[in-house]
C-alpha cells in the first residue's frame, strides 16, 4: 500500500464496498487495511497463476472471442500453449503445484475476474515491482497485459491501475525502439576501449536487478581500475568502490520538486496521481557525521576542476530552487515568500472537459491515441502515426512478430508468454534441496 492519494483512493474502494483480491506472497500492509481475499503465490511464480487464469477464460469461454480476433493478432498461438499443446495445460490443477495456491481459488479467481468489469493494479509501477524483479519476471509483465488484453483493453471498466500507458506499450513495441531491443550487446561496443573509471551515483542493481553477480564481476574485472560511489548509505554497490562520498538525505538540503515527479528518468511519471502538488523540501538540520548534497559534491568537483562557477552559476541550492521557482507559472498562483512559507503548493484541478482522457479508452474504439505516450517513435508504426500499438503487425501481438523474425527459440525471450520457472525455486531441485526455506 502506498501512502499519500494512493490511501485515499484504496479508502473510497472500501467505502464502495468493491470486491478485492490481492496476490502478494505476503500478507502486506494492503490486504491488512482493505480486506478482501488474500492469494500467496510462492515467489517468483506469480506468471503460473496468470496462465492458469487465462486457461479457464479460454476452456469456459470467459474472455471477449470477438474483440481479440479482431483487433488483436497471434492469439491462436497463445492459446496453443495455454490449452497444452505439445506441453501441459495451464490448468488451475497445474499451477496449484507451483504456486502453491488451491486450484479452487485459483478457478474461483478466473471466473470473478472473467464475469465482471474488473481492474487490475499491478504494483505500484508496472514492470518495474518486486514481481518482475525475478528471473524471467517479465513474463509476469506480459502476462498481466495479455490478461488485460483478452478483457477488451480499455473498454470501460477494464484497466490497469499503477502507471497506466505503459506496461501495454511495452508488451507491444518495448520501451524504446524495437529494433534497438533486438540488437546483440557487446562490451566494449565495436571501436570503443573499456571504461576505465565507475562513478555511480544514485540507486543500486544489486538490490533491484535479476542476476547480481553479473554486477560483482563487472566491479572486480580488471579493466575497470577505479570505482567511485556517491551514497546515502552503505549497502550493496557501495562496498566495491575505492572512495565513497558520503551524501546527504533529503531532511539536509534544499530542494525543489514535483510529487510523483522522476525527472528524466520516468516520463510524465506525475500522471500516476489525481492531483499535481509542488513541493520546497526544506532543510531540516545541518548534515549529521559529515555528508554533503549532492549538489556541493558536484560543486566540490567542479570547482578542482576550475568549472565551479560553469556549474553553479554562483547559486547556492536555495538560490536554485528560487530560481526554479521564478522560471515556472507558480509566482502566478502565490508568492515566493509564501510558497517558502508554506512549503507547497496543489495545482487547482483542471475543467472537466479539460482532463485527461482515460488510458486506453483510444484502443478500444479504434481512436487515434490520445494519452501520453513515453517514447513516441514515428518509424515503429506500420499504420498512421499514433493509431495503434508500435508492432510490425500495428495490433496488440499475443505472439511478437519481432521476436519471431530476431531468435524464434531463445529459451529466456520466448515469443509468446510462457511460464519459465526461477533459476532458484522450487523446480530447481538440486538448489532447492541444498538450501530449503
Amino acid at each position: 500500500m502506498r501512502a499519500h492519494d494512493g490511501t485515499i483512493r484504496r479508502e473510497c474502494l472500501k467505502e464502495l464496498g468493491t470486491k478485492l483480491v490481492h496476490i502478494d506472497p505476503y500478507f502486506n500492509h494492503t490486504g491488512a487495511f482493505m480486506g478482501g481475499k488474500c492469494l500467496a503465490p510462492r515467489p517468483g511464480t506469480d506468471t503460473a497463476l496468470a496462465l492458469s487464469v487465462a486457461h479457464t477464460w479460454i476452456v469456459e469461454e470467459l474472455y471477449d472471442k470477438e474483440f481479440v480476433e479482431k483487433r488483436m493478432a497471434d492469439f491462436g498461438e497463445w492459446k496453443d500453449y495455454l490449452l497444452g499443446s505439445g506441453d501441459v495445460p495451464k490448468t488451475p490443477e497445474w499451477q496449484e503445484a507451483i504456486t502453491g495456491i488451491p486450484a479452487r481459488e485459483a478457478l474461483t479467481l478466473a471466473r470473478e475476474w472473467g464475469t465482471k468489469p474488473t481492474y487490475l493494479s499491478p504494483e505500484g509501477f508496472p514492470g518495474l515491482g518486486g514481481a518482475c524483479r525475478c528471473s524471467h519476471g517479465t513474463e509476469w509483465t506480459r502476462a498481466m497485459v495479455c490478461l488485460m488484453a483478452m478483457q477488451s483493453l480499455g473498454k470501460p471498466g477494464v484497466n490497469f491501475g499503477g502507471a497506466p500507458g505503459r506496461n501495454a506499450s511495452r508488451h507491444a513495441h518495448g520501451f524504446r525502439n524495437l529494433q534497438e531491443q533486438l540488437v546483440p550487446r557487446r562490451y566494449p561496443a565495436p571501436g570503443y576501449k573499456p571504461c576505465r573509471m565507475f562513478y555511480r551515483y544514485g540507486g543500486f542493481n544489486m538490490g533491484t536487478m535479476p542476476d547480481s553477480h553479473r554486477y560483482a564481476r563487472m566491479y572486480r574485472a580488471v579493466y575497470l581500475e577505479f570505482v567511485v560511489n556517491q551514497s546515502i548509505w552503505f549497502e550493496g554497490e557501495v562496498e566495491f568502490a575505492d572512495i565513497i562520498l558520503s551524501a546527504c538525505t533529503s531532511f539536509e538540503r534544499w530542494e525543489i520538486s514535483e510529487v510523483g515527479h522522476c525527472g528524466g528518468y520516468v516520463e510524465e511519471n506525475y500522471l500516476q496521481n489525481n492531483y499535481r502538488m509542488f513541493l520546497l523540501q526544506q532543510k531540516c538540520i545541518e548534515p549529521l557525521g559529515g555528508p554533503k548534497s549532492d549538489y556541493q559534491i558536484f560543486l566540490d568537483i567542479a570547482c578542482r576542476l576550475n568549472l565551479g562557477l560553469q556549474y553553479s552559476v554562483a547559486s547556492t541550492e536555495l538560490d536554485w530552487a528560487k530560481r526554479i521557482f521564478e522560471a515556472t507559472d507558480l509566482p502566478d498562483e502565490r508568492s515566493r515568500e509564501e510558497f517558502l512559507r508554506k512549503g507547497y503548493h496543489v495545482l487547482p484541478p483542471l475543467e472537466e472537459g479539460m482532463r485527461d482522457p482515460v488510458a486506453y479508452n483510444w484502443h478500444y474504439d479504434d481512436k487515434p491515441r490520445d494519452v501520453p505516450e513515453v517514447a513516441p517513435l514515428a518509424s515503429d508504426y506500420t499504420r498512421d502515426y499514433s493509431r495503434g500499438f508500435q508492432t510490425q503487425s500495428g495490433k496488440f501481438e499475443f505472439a511478437y512478430d519481432s521476436l519471431r523474425n530476431f531468435d524464434p527459440d531463445h529459451p529466456d525471450r520466448p515469443v509468446v508468454c510462457k511460464y519459465i520457472c526461477p533459476i532458484e525455486g522450487r523446480e530447481t531441485t538440486e538448489k532447492y534441496a541444498k538450501s530449503p526455506p
